[in-house]
């Protein structure tokens, strides 16, 4: 959705900066997160929910755990494909502008990426449920995770 692209490209800018990324750096970095936004959230929305299952994470479940449970999808998922495009980004603009890249910055880029995880994935995870619910989705195949009795 709109507020989902908006926000996650704007929140990347703050470890794109930091990963030593100039403003080519950046451009391609955003620009391949909105791609990439684009075309796996999907992706990331189904293995958020087979890691919900996996879990046994239900609607009914305090925030502590599902909280908890959002976290998986962001350490397995959204950091790898965030550091995929911060170091596409960061190719691009050396060969572009002929600079040396750091490496040093772009692992400081996710660590930092990490440390706003606890953060980050409650609200990724909020905004994929809003998408879902505006497309007449269940924000969660809730239904799917109820366990047999």
């Amino acid at each position: 959705s709109l507020p989902q692209l908006i926000g996650g490209t704007a929140a990347g800018l703050i470890p794109d900066l930091l990963g030593g990324a100039g403003y080519i750096g950046v451009a391609v970095s955003r620009g391949l997160a909105l791609a990439t936004n684009y075309f796996l959230g999907g992706a990331y929305g189904w293995w958020r929910e087979k890691i919900f299952k996996w879990t046994g994470t239900e609607k009914e479940d305090s925030f502590r755990k599902k909280w908890k449970t959002e976290l998986i999808p962001q350490f397995t998922f959204q950091i790898p494909a965030y550091t995929v495009g911060l170091l596409a980004g960061k190719y691009l603009e050396s060969v572009i502008l002929n600079q040396d890249s750091e490496p040093k910055r772009i692992v400081y880029a996710v660590i930092f990426q990490a440390a706003i995880s606890p953060i980050s994935s409650l609200i990724l995870g909020y905004a994929t449920d809003r998408s879902r619910k505006a497309f007449g989705f269940e924000p969660l195949a809730w239904d799917k995770y109820k366990k047999r009795s």
